[in-house]
């Protein structure tokens, strides 16, 4: 949009101004009126409501209010609408007149300002070239001085050779950086002939070094050599030495095999003769009725008691009278336990019929007469019927039988 239409425009918009200013007053009058009947309007319809399907009162004044509400706020709205109009549209002109403007001044600007950082970034690169080209000359500086032999301590670069006499030249990073060209060639071939002598000199020194050890390795040589050689006679003697020790060590450990073969075989044959005594004794008093008690290794019937110790101990004829003794306390022992049970059943035996006999006792005690006179004469009838077939007394014999029939009482 050039100039002249922007002008048109805006005087477009400036002309018709002054008349939307009455709608504006009109609308703002409206508004001052809503805004006086809003109070009256909620005083009078709010907490309206409907208390159910059947409140027609509640009913028809909710669709009074809500009509009513309904119609003021939408003309307010469209007085709203009317004031604000005319606003938007003056301000969105002047808006687009601004940036119209802005954008023509930044085409004009945009090359001008393009250039101007050309030709500043040409001065910082011309510089940053010639700093760049200084650093790199002091660097060069730098590295030719340290391939000559300088050296750095911290503060400054040297070289020197105390311990061969040549004295230290020296130079800071101050006078590397600002010194001429010329200066420079000078104080470089100063260092290149120092280094130069030092290397002469080290070389010298070498040679002195290099012939002194020689012939202290040539001395070393003859020392090792005699001494190896007197170490051979020596290890030869040590070996025959060894080698006679050890033929003397084979023989003793011969010796002594043998030696613990025979004590071995006698105490087997001693082990042999103690497991038979112990098999043959042990079954001697397991026969007695004797039982092994692993805890004490012993044999025991009750209060009697044999050790094992004993038993691979004992001559024979200790043995013997042991076991006699051993024999006749252990019979003693089941002849008094045979004694007692005998007594114990007895006493058991009584007990039970003396129970038995209270017993009968107490139960006849119950019984009536004729309750007895019942268990009396089925008892007779239990006893069988011997056979007798004399004519003397087989009638007899029915005779009883038919007696005690008849006086078994019912």
């Amino acid at each position: 949009m050039d100039t002249t239409t922007a002008n048109q425009n805006e005087v477009a918009v400036l002309d018709k101004f002054p008349e939307k200013i009455n709608d504006i007053k009109k609308a703002i009058d409206n508004l001052a009126v809503t805004e006086s009947k809003v109070e009256e309007l909620k005083q009078k319809y709010s907490g309206v409501s409907i208390a159910d399907e059947n409140d027609e009162e509640g009913y028809k004044l909710a669709r009074e209010a809500k009509s009513i509400l309904v119609k003021t706020r939408t003309s307010s709205e469209d007085d709203r609408k009317v004031a604000l109009k005319p606003i938007d549209e003056l301000r969105d002109n002047v808006h687009a007149r601004f940036l119209s403007v802005q954008t023509e001044l930044k085409t004009i600007e945009a090359p001008i300002t393009s250039r101007i950082k050309e030709i500043d970034d040409i001065e910082k690169q011309k510089k940053e070239d010639e700093k760049l080209a200084q650093e790199k000359k002091i660097n060069d500086r730098i590295n030719e001085l340290i391939a000559k032999g300088m050296v750095f301590s911290g503060e400054y670069y040297s070289i020197a050779a105390p311990e061969l006499g040549i004295t230290e030249t020296s130079i800071g990073i101050v006078d590397i950086r600002t010194m001429s060209d010329d200066l420079y060639s000078n104080f470089l071939q100063m260092v290149v002939d120092k280094s130069s002598k030092i290397a002469a000199e080290k070389e010298r020194v070498a040679a002195i070094e290099k012939k002194a050890a020689e012939e202290k390795e040539a001395a070393d040589k003859k020392e090792r050599d005699d001494f190896a050689a007197q170490k051979k006679i020596l290890d030869d003697q040590l070996a025959a030495l060894k080698k006679q020790q050890e033929d003397m060590k084979a023989s003793q450990d011969l010796l002594d095999q043998k030696k613990r073969d025979a004590e071995l075989r006698e105490q087997q044959a001693e082990q042999n003769r103690i497991n038979e005594l112990i098999k043959h004794r042990s079954a001697v008093l397991v026969g007695l009725g004797m039982k092994y008690n692993q805890s004490g290794d012993t044999y025991t019937f009750e209060e009697v008691e044999v050790s094992t110790h004993w038993i691979t101990t004992a001559t024979e004829g200790a043995w013997v009278e042991s076991v006699q003794d051993t024999t006749g306390k252990i019979q003693a022992k089941k002849d008094f336990a045979a004694k007692e049970l005998e007594a114990e059943q007895a006493r058991e035996k009584k007990k039970k019929d003396d129970e038995a006999a209270l017993a009968e006792k107490e139960r006849l005690a119950g019984l009536s007469d004729k309750q007895k006179m019942q268990e009396y004469i089925k008892a007779l009838l239990a006893v069988p019927v011997p056979p007798i077939t004399t004519k003397t007394w087989k009638p007899k014999l029915g005779m009883v039988r038919d007696f005690i029939n008849d006086n078994l009482p019912v």
